[in-house]
């Protein structure tokens, strides 16, 4: 349940959980009771995930979003709600909130072209944002945790220090791990849905 980020993590759970229900939305975040400013349909959308959550009853839930665009928002306090709503409406589903995934200043590929990095091998490179990314995440863990969710960490699966992986395996060689500024890949997908379910005790089969 989430935003085009959620979308894009959605194809990597899928190869693992091939049962997954994808519900997503561009710019709308797994929110209830916000109002987006430049999404006007977000609103709707949501209330109607909460319906299908009420009705499908899954036994695991991931609220996952470019979380980083959203600080306009109280968003401890819009997550909170979140969680309460999905309590009163599938009182037994498990929820995961996935913290922000590396993000770039610009296109990976265009800064792996200029740094000369080529698809050959696993590589990082200097994430600019990832201080600020920590700091939100520290603060998703104790949303999360204080409404009873559990918390997955992508920048822990997935950066060091000050760098991220910008490359990974891919069938038959490797591939950048995202398209854009943070919009993973297929590849990049399937290792950030391995390492997150790895964290909860899934084994991918």
């Amino acid at each position: 349940w989430g935003d085009s980020h959620a979308a894009s993590l959605s194809s990597g759970l899928r190869v693992f959980m091939p049962n997954l229900v994808q519900y997503t939305a561009s710019g709308c975040a797994p929110m209830v009771g916000v109002a987006f400013s430049d999404r006007q349909h977000c609103n709707e959308i949501n209330d109607f995930i909460l319906q299908e959550v009420e009705r499908i009853k899954p036994d695991k839930i991931f609220l996952h979003a470019n979380w980083l665009s959203h600080q306009d928002v109280n968003l401890a306090l819009s997550i909170a709600r979140t969680m309460d709503r999905i309590r009163e409406a599938s009182p037994s589903s498990m929820v995961f909130v996935v913290g922000g995934v590396p993000q770039w200043t610009k296109r990976l590929p265009a800064i792996m072209l200029r740094e000369g990095i080529a698809l050959d091998k696993l590589a990082f490179v200097h994430t600019p944002a990832l201080k600020e990314l920590k700091a939100l995440d520290a603060r998703l863990r104790l949303v999360a945790l204080a409404g009873g969710a559990s918390f997955l960490s992508a920048l822990e699966s997935l950066c060091g220090d000050d760098a991220c992986q910008a490359v990974s395996a891919a069938s038959g060689g490797f591939a950048p791990t995202a398209w854009d500024y943070g919009h993973l890949t297929e590849s990049g997908s399937e290792l950030l849905a391995m390492k997150v379910l790895a964290q909860i005790g899934t084994v991918p089969r």
